[in-house]
């Protein structure tokens, strides 16, 4: 039987914190502890968290000073002491069974765990999946394809579990560099040390609502400068972590990782600060991206749509380009009749 070290991290969550907490400690299995995070809030949380014994399974740790998402994963990591650990995220919850179903998945050759996650409303009311079904999560060992595009099938932090043993390897991580998205730099470096197992159901929640951090999608731009700072940091990580293991990394990372090209096309397209040498640049990043996707082992109708969309970004007028770049980065935009194709797709897919 597997020990299961969760580690919940928040910041003025109060919100959803209790719902949070009571998904791990209603969880029908005997052998995990919860060790809860508490990253300087000032909304009460505090005296939520101090409301639980610490004679039971949980554990609290409080910050001084808000010390961001890497900081909170680093301390809660510290204190636990279970062969599996979860980093959940306050607004997230578990499913009940969520920590059964692990125990059974469990081998010593897995470095991290990644599964599915219901994707819920405010008042956690389900309506989707994330990672959606038709996008096939990578398994096995994967550190090939991480060093040769920087990036690959996975999830975030709520829908990730680590072994202990792997997490010795790369902990504790840069905290002011990671201050948003530890989940990033533990999903692109952990598998460097071992096998990721991926589980095609969702064991967690993923709560969307207006103070994600992902929201900020809503300003395309703003998270389009974050998202490419957070990737040149994820790749020094991983150039740091590939030069201990005498791994060669693929230069430049960026060049083949879809994701990453997707940013880059926000700010040539929408960011006013961007230069006009690097907007010049539309057509190379469109024909990065399609030379990507023609290399991926996928195929199907996402794949062919994705192709018409990185031509019309690339070699459309900039107001067309602009609007599809819009329509994809953020539904809310979508016209009805773009979210019923979309969605007709999706069922036939």
């Amino acid at each position: 039987m597997v020990r299961f070290s969760v580690v919940i991290t928040s910041f003025n969550y109060l919100a959803f914190l209790e719902h949070c907490i009571e998904s791990v400690l209603l969880q029908d299995y005997p052998s995990f502890e919860l060790i809860v995070v508490d990253d300087g809030s000032t909304d009460g949380s505090r005296d939520l968290i101090a409301g639980y014994s610490t004679a039971g399974k949980l554990r609290r740790v409080f910050h001084d000073i808000n010390r961001g998402h890497g900081g909170a994963i680093n301390s809660g990591f510290s204190e636990a002491d279970g062969e599996v650990v979860l980093f959940l995220d306050a607004d997230d919850f578990l499913l009940p069974g969520a920590l059964s179903e692990l125990n059974r998945c469990h081998s010593e050759e897995v470095a991290q765990y990644q599964y599915r996650m219901q994707l819920v409303d405010e008042s956690g009311q389900p309506f989707d999946i994330f990672p959606q079904p038709e996008v096939p999560l990578d398994s096995g060992l994967i550190a090939d394809k991480i060093l040769a595009t920087g990036r690959y099938n996975t999830t975030v932090t709520s829908g990730l579990a680590f072994s202990a043993a792997a997490l010795g390897k790369v902990m504790p991580m840069e905290e002011e560099l990671f201050r948003q998205g530890g989940d990033g730099f533990l999903a692109t470096i952990v598998p460097l040390y071992g096998e990721v197992l991926s589980i095609d159901k969702p064991l967690a929640a993923y709560r969307q609502h207006g103070k994600n951090h992902s929201q900020f999608l809503k300003n395309l731009v703003k998270r389009a400068r974050w998202c490419l700072e957070h990737d040149a940091n994820r790749y020094s990580a991983l150039r740091d972590h590939a030069q201990k293991l005498g791994l060669d990394v693929h230069e430049p990372l960026g060049d083949a990782d879809i994701l990453h090209l997707e940013q880059r096309m926000v700010r040539v397209l929408v960011d006013p600060e961007c230069p006009l040498s690097e907007k010049a640049k539309r057509r190379g990043i469109a024909g990065l991206a399609l030379r990507a996707l023609c290399q991926q082992e996928v195929r199907g109708w996402r794949t062919s749509v994705l192709k018409v969309w990185w031509r019309s970004l690339g070699f459309g007028p900039v107001p067309l380009a602009s609007t599809l770049l819009q329509w994809k980065l953020e539904s809310s935009s979508r016209p009805e009749i773009v979210k019923n194709i979309a969605k007709a797709l999706r069922r036939h897919g």
